[in-house]
């Protein structure tokens, strides 16, 4: 009986099934945070955003099936799993720095041409 026990997953590392999975929850993020880049660029511009941020919103989160409240539930949810949000955001910076990474690799070689 103890082995089973010490051998089940702590509650911590897998969420409960109506909360987003870590592994989407840093996909999401990391399309929001490109989601803001495009928006502060428009701000920097002069463009109104308001309604242009709530559409970019709309898409992203049918881009990965969820709805809003789904997914403000599941920040709430890992603002109390302080481990698993650390986890997601380490996972955000290390998507978004690839991405900085490939970006800089085809600039260089476009400067080269």
């Amino acid at each position: 009986m103890v082995f089973f026990i010490g051998c089940s997953e702590s509650p911590k590392s897998r969420p409960p099934d109506n909360i987003i999975g870590q592994e989407q929850m840093t996909k999401i993020i990391v399309d929001m945070q490109i989601v803001e880049a495009v928006l502060v660029k428009k701000r920097g511009k002069g463009i109104d955003v308001g309604v242009i941020s709530q559409k970019y919103y709309e898409a992203l989160f049918n881009k990965y099936g969820i709805t809003k409240g789904k997914f403000d539930s599941s920040i709430t949810y890992y603002k109390k799993d302080l481990d698993g949000l650390k986890d997601i955001y380490e996972n955000v910076i290390i998507e978004l720095n690839k991405m900085d990474r490939q970006v800089e690799k085809k600039a260089g070689t476009t400067e080269k041409k």
